[in-house]
């Protein structure tokens, strides 16, 4: 997506290209598929950076990939949905008033995203507890291809609105708590874990309240 920021200078005989690097990521990082990241790119030129016109372009091309934010000398793109599985070339075209350009392009391999894996320890399914008694919930969950700071919980059944269920696991992948005044009859914990690039995996186990 085009960004556009002119200059009023007038020509001039020694007017040379302007400059551009991209900073970050480097030549061959990898990311996950769909996994949120950001461009950042340094700019400049003899009438100034904000006198610049700035592309970013991707091949293969996508269909909106955002629009550039720039302060001064830095400009950055800021993937929020990460890009589909695919190794990319990501370019950045900056353009001076008298038409001169600069290109600088970095290479990114997109790999698969492997989800995570949750698992609910306690309660087992089918069950009984005693009315009154607390229910003790044990989920064990690992994140696979992610950081376990970067993986959301999201609870349903008895769990859902739980004060004591966490919107994160701890590092460990341990979850332990417990949920108070269950009424009587037969009921359910779900749990999804979600990682940063929006692959999840969900677990319900059923149990009775007597």
């Amino acid at each position: 997506t085009p960004f556009f920021l002119f200059g009023c200078d007038a020509p001039g005989s020694d007017n040379v290209a302007p400059e551009v690097a991209i900073v970050s990521p480097t030549e061959g990082a990898d990311y996950r598929a769909n996994e949120p990241f950001t461009l950042t790119a340094q700019v400049d030129d003899d009438d100034g950076p904000n006198a610049l016109a700035l592309e970013w372009s991707f091949d293969p091309e996508l269909e909106d990939a955002g629009n550039p934010l720039r302060t001064d000398e830095k400009v950055t793109l800021y993937l929020e949905y990460g890009l589909p599985q695919h190794d990319y070339q990501i370019s950045l075209t900056a353009t001076d008033v008298f038409g001169l350009t600069a290109t600088d392009s970095v290479r990114l391999d997109i790999t698969p995203n492997d989800p995570p894996k949750v698992s609910i320890k306690e309660p087992n399914e089918d069950e009984v507890y005693d009315y009154g008694d607390p229910v003790v919930v044990e989920v064990e969950v690992n994140p696979k291809d992610d950081d376990m700071s970067e993986i959301d919980l999201e609870w349903g059944g008895v769990a859902e609105g739980a004060e004591n269920a966490p919107a994160k696991p701890p590092e460990n992948g341990l979850v332990i708590f417990y949920i108070e005044g269950v009424s009587k009859g037969k009921k359910d914990i779900t749990v999804t874990a979600r990682d940063s690039g929006d692959e999840a995996d969900t677990e319900t186990i059923n149990f009775t309240i007597r």
